[in-house]
């Protein structure tokens, strides 16, 4: 797939996110594995967005991204790092 294609997908899949399943109720248990599942994914999309803004040398995107992941998993070292 082409760069600003996949890029294009990407952007989309990251819009389509809404936030964690069912946020009202967060200990609702029966929902924890789905709602990590998609917060995984959901990061996965980050990622790639991240590795497709590095290559394309677009520094303020590839910040904006970079700031989302280090919001949502601080631990990430790499991206910490990098930002």
């Amino acid at each position: 797939m082409r760069p600003r294609r996949r890029a294009a997908a990407l952007e989309a899949a990251d819009e389509l996110y809404a936030g964690g399943l069912f946020d009202d109720d967060p200990y609702e248990e029966w929902m924890q594995p789905r709602r990590r599942e998609l917060e995984a994914v959901h990061l996965e999309v980050l990622d790639l967005l991240l590795e497709h803004h590095r290559e394309q040398h677009s520094l303020h995107d590839w910040a904006a991204i970079a700031r989302r992941i280090v919001a949502a998993e601080p631990w990430r070292e790499e991206v910490q790092a990098s930002s």
